[in-house]
């Protein structure tokens, strides 16, 4: 068995990470069955009953040379592991790692990661550096593959591809996920959540505390008014981050005064990847700040409507053609309704373009991970 090492943003309950890990677990098992997963996590003991791998602390120095001693190939990704906007110190964890994987000669793989912003000079030199001695080379964006070969990366050793999370194309249709235990019933909804809904229309929102959340205001306004002006539709609020979403779901709840609160649901916040499709599933339309809560509606065939936090949004949904309806730092409730609604006006021909991305990024996706396990090109 060729014995590998996952590193990424893992065990923290963020789900869009928790997603990227149980893609790569589904999809390197598919392409390389006779690979052997170690996972570095900040909780290994959830990481290993919840998708059946082994799992080891990300802190515990012991055990990380121990799994490298003993490891073949070392992959870092994906999620933006490589920015210094909200700490320089988080990067250098992950540089640390591809530096020790080749102290101990291991096959490098850098997959599917979105690089940047990197403000720091001696940052910027250090990711150049570190990621060209890799073996293979591959972003999530096109910025990414820019900045690095700004930094003096190859930019024909860069590959092009998608969220991971693409890799669960065609498990959409019915979850059954073969990776550790889930609930059937999601305990986050009403027991009668996926069998009652009246006819009513479903519009999903993934909010995310942003600076000082002056955002809300404007998104409350114009969910307001096109729930008011469509009383088809209920709302439903997804918090993606247990730690983080959950309150600003909250603070958004307290703004939607106008309406009535049977036309509010707040979900208790998703933990598992098969969770957030089954949720999706019964979604018409998602308005996401979160990156991963857009991927999930493109994974899943959901028009979506986005407000940028972060260049990376505005940068997946240009893959898409597709625009943010604003940034948080100048939201307007106008800009919001009329990007819902045109959306939701031209959901049919969205869905017909989703569906033709989801199919090209996982064959991309599975087509840089078969072989994985092959020797590196010298």
């Amino acid at each position: 068995m060729t014995e590998v090492i996952l590193s990424g943003y893992y065990g923290y309950d963020n789900i869009g990470d928790e997603a990227i890990l149980y893609s790569l677990i589904t999809g390197l098992q598919e392409t390389n069955p006779d690979l052997n997963l170690t996972v570095l996590s900040a909780s290994p003991s959830s990481t290993a009953r919840r998708y059946g791998v082994r799992a080891v602390d990300r802190f515990s120095p012991w055990q990380i040379h121990s799994s490298f001693q003993k490891a073949d190939i070392f992959i870092s990704g994906g999620g933006s592991l490589l920015q210094d906007v909200t700490s320089w110190r988080s990067p250098l964890y992950y540089l640390g790692l591809i530096r020790l994987a080749h102290f101990y000669s291991l096959k490098t793989i850098f997959c599917c990661q979105g690089v940047g912003p990197l403000n720091r000079q001696w940052l910027q030199d250090l990711v150049a550096s570190t990621v060209k001695s890799m073996d293979r080379i591959s972003v999530r964006d096109p910025d990414s593959r820019e900045l690095l070969a700004e930094l003096g990366v190859e930019s024909a050793r860069i590959t092009v591809l998608d969220d991971p999370v693409f890799l669960l194309q065609g498990r959409t249709a019915a979850v059954e996920p073969d990776l550790g235990s889930a609930d059937e019933n999601y305990s986050g909804l009403p027991p009668d959540f996926f069998t009652d809904r009246s006819g009513a229309k479903l519009l999903g929102v993934a909010a995310r505390p942003w600076r000082d959340n002056s955002y809300l205001l404007p998104l409350a306004a114009a969910l307001e008014k096109f729930l008011v002006e469509r009383e088809n539709f209920k709302l439903l609020l997804m918090p993606f981050h247990s730690s983080q979403d959950l309150n600003c779901s909250k603070k958004l709840l307290q703004r939607l005064d106008s309406l009535s609160q049977e036309r509010i649901l707040l979900l208790d916040p998703l933990e598992d990847p098969w969770e957030v499709i089954k949720v999706y599933r019964q979604l018409d339309l998602l308005l996401g700040v979160r990156l991963h809560s857009l991927i999930f509606a493109v994974l899943t065939g959901v028009p979506p409507v986005g407000i940028e936090y972060d260049p990376k949004i505005s940068g997946f949904l240009q893959r898409l053609e597709l625009e943010p309806a604003c940034r948080t730092s100048d939201a307007s409730s106008g800009s919001i309704y009329n990007n819902l609604t045109q959306t939701w006006q031209g959901r049919h021909q969205i869905q017909e373009e989703l569906r033709d991305y989801q199919e090209a990024a996982c064959r991309r996706l599975r087509d840089f991970l078969t072989g994985i396990d092959q020797p590196a090109e010298s």
